[in-house]
């Protein structure tokens, strides 16, 4: 058995430079990698600022729907208010197609607990209504 050891070519050390280069690139990058993802998870305990606006505003115009339909029930002039009606059932078509798509498996927890606490209260306003 027989071991030789020679010195590297310069090709074969600017190969090894790189190599090395690359590796420390790539830890670098790793470790951005890190911490953005525990920066995204501890991000998570917080409502997004874009989610929680369209939430309350989808609450928001649910009491505004819940009171025009007490209005609604409880007028002896129901055509007066068909324009009315009509407009706000659009509205409300627009907001529960908006709640509808939203793919509740992709919600942070804390947007997935908001969601659930609006949604909540929304049925149970809604439930005066009904």
């Amino acid at each position: 058995m027989s071991i030789s050891l020679s010195a590297p070519s310069e090709d074969e050390s600017e190969e090894t430079k790189e190599s090395k280069s690359s590796k420390t690139s790539s830890k670098s990058k790793t470790s951005s990698k890190s911490k953005s993802s525990s920066k995204a998870k501890s991000d998570s305990s917080k409502v997004s600022a874009d989610f929680k606006k369209m939430m309350d505003e989808y609450e928001s115009f649910m009491d505004e729907y819940v009171e025009f339909m007490k209005k609604y029930n409880n007028s002896t002039d129901v055509a007066d208010m068909l324009t009315e009606y009509s407009d706000m059932l659009s509205k409300y078509t627009d907001f529960t197609k908006k709640i509808d798509d939203i793919d509740e498996d992709s919600l942070s927890t804390a947007d997935a607990a908001y969601y659930a606490e609006v949604t909540a209260r929304v049925a149970k306003k809604l439930a005066e209504v009904s």
